[in-house]
């Protein structure tokens, strides 16, 4: 027998329905969400072949990917908080579009912290193999510093306003930390190719093992940074 349909019990007005367009906030929300999930199960299977392959790195190399770890699980567990939130708890209330909540207000910090780990990491090996390169590194940790404090101030913002028209300050704060964190992949990703391109021997077997080096730094560092 089927079960009966049970309506709300406080329905929505109907000129409050949808007050946001569907296809430009949850529906964007809930593809970006699945891509997170396709990309965080990458990052899964990278961290198991690092502990796999690399069973003798140090211990602070080992806390630097399990931190990272740690940042991707949280922000693939809030981001399905997120979609819960929206299309489940309030199915029946479209107008809980125009306010956050606290899973989404935290993705710019989260995001911040997993571009400073991730931008540590390289600044760590410019610092250890190329003593030159030294003050770009200390002006990419700069950058990123500035750059996880614009991320924090953001999510401060997101907790403190009321609603999605009250969002002046984010359109400057986020452009800013973005473009902090480019400069600071610019750094280190140029930086390291030059630094390996410098390495060359003229050897046949050599030079393809620096080259396959610099497109893995390409990738690594500018690309997914």
């Amino acid at each position: 027998m089927p079960v009966p349909f049970v309506s709300p019990s406080a329905p929505a007005d109907p000129s409050t329905l949808h007050p946001l367009p569907l296809d430009t906030t949850v529906g964007v929300l809930l593809i970006g969400n699945f891509i997170a999930l396709i990309l965080y199960g990458l990052n899964l299977h990278q961290v198991y072949r690092y502990i796999s392959l690399y069973p003798g790195d140090s211990r602070w190399l080992k806390g630097l990917v399990a931190l990272a770890l740690l940042l991707e699980t949280l922000s693939s567990a809030f981001g399905a908080q997120t979609c819960y939130h929206y299309l489940v708890t309030n199915y029946f209330h479209p107008e809980a579009l125009q306010s956050g909540v606290w899973s989404l207000n935290m993705y710019p910090l989260l995001g911040g912290l997993a571009m400073v780990v991730s931008q540590s990491f390289f600044a760590r090996r410019l610092w250890i193999f190329e003593p030159r390169y030294r003050p770009a590194v200390i002006l990419s940790v700069i950058c990123s510093s500035a750059e996880l404090g614009f991320f924090s101030a953001a999510t401060a913002k997101m907790f403190i306003i009321n609603n999605s028209d009250d969002i002046k300050p984010l359109a400057r704060l986020l452009p800013a930390a973005f473009t902090l964190a480019l400069v600071a992949d610019l750094l280190l990703t140029v930086s390291l190719i030059m630094v390996l391109r410098r390495s060359r021997t003229g050897l046949r077997r050599s030079d393809t093992m620096i080259d396959t080096l610099i497109r893995y730094t390409v990738n690594t560092g500018l690309v997914t940074g």
